[in-house]
């Protein structure tokens, strides 16, 4: 740090934009990191912070027993005020997350696309895909149980993609029979373009909590790179982008909801083509350049 700050000590920045991890983003060498941000901050020059998360706020969701989570919560709260006392922005993901931080200068910065080509499709080929991990929360279960529904009625495939040490927990709501519709693949980044390329639309099944409803997962927004609607359980934040950008179909968080909504998809009433066209538009609109303005444009 004291290296570093003798390199940029005689230049006039513009403003200093940080961005910050899940966990405490000066872990361990608080005097020295809150010390470089002080100076920077002495010189007038204008700083931010991209606050990610604040999932330790919500003991009962996830496991914060132990020392070890004990002490990172009094990293993150001494964090908090930091920022609080020194930057001029606190940039966050959605409006919602700020009831739980209370952060006075705040401007919202989600998570953004890229810009993936993907061939236009002469016709749907009855598939859905998931990219992301299994668990009760993200509605792992509800997602397999929905697809059984469907198949009661019509073909459709589903391909997940996840870690292979992911798979076992899903293993015990998996069925034999599943298999003539469920495709699991553990695919890198590179690998993907040929998954999203089969599939029509895209799934995000988390189960609704207090959580969930503001936070915005970075697949919705690969979803949108690769031109996906979306279908997803009504998650506040997540819905307030789909819903009035008309992006794809959005239902409860239960098996019944969910397969109506993947029905909808695939009935004659839903126009396939106008909401990849909104995808798109949506997708060019809010890229991760784009969004670098926006931080800029706020700090100047």
């Amino acid at each position: 740090m004291k290296n570093a700050w003798e390199e940029i000590k005689d230049f006039d920045f513009d403003y200093c934009y940080i961005e910050s991890k899940t966990t405490p983003i000066f872990l361990g060498n608080n005097r020295f990191e809150y010390s470089f941000i002080k100076k920077i901050k002495n010189k007038g020059i204008p700083i931010g912070i991209f606050y990610r998360d604040v999932y330790w706020k919500f003991s009962d969701l996830f496991d914060m027993r132990g020392i070890r989570q004990f002490i990172l919560k009094q990293f993150q709260k001494a964090d908090m005020r930091f920022f609080k006392k020194t930057m001029d922005c606190v940039f966050l993901p959605s409006q919602e997350m700020n009831k739980y931080c209370g952060f006075k200068n705040i401007a919202l910065v989600p998570p953004a696309c890229e810009i993936i080509s993907v061939e236009p499709k002469s016709k749907l080929n009855n598939t859905l895909i998931y990219v992301g991990g299994l668990s009760y929360a993200y509605g792992s279960d509800i997602l397999i149980e929905a697809l059984r529904l469907v198949n009661k009625t019509i073909n459709i495939k589903l391909i997940i993609v996840c870690r292979e040490q992911e798979f076992s927990w899903l293993k015990q709501y998996i069925v034999d029979t599943d298999y003539e519709w469920l495709t699991i693949a553990h695919s890198s980044s590179e690998g993907l373009y040929s998954y999203y390329r089969e599939a029509d639309f895209a799934i995000c099944s988390h189960r609704k909590n207090i959580y969930h409803d503001f936070c915005m997962p970075v697949k919705l927004f690969e979803y949108f790179s690769y031109e996906k609607p979306v279908i997803a359980t009504n998650c506040n934040e997540i819905n307030n982008i789909i819903i009035p950008n008309n992006l794809g179909i959005c239902g409860e968080d239960n098996a019944e909801s969910l397969a109506k909504c993947i029905m909808k998809g695939y009935s004659s009433d839903f126009d396939y083509n106008t909401v990849v066209s909104n995808v798109k538009r949506y997708r060019d609109e809010n890229t991760w350049t784009k969004r670098t303005q926006k931080i800029g444009e706020t700090l100047l």
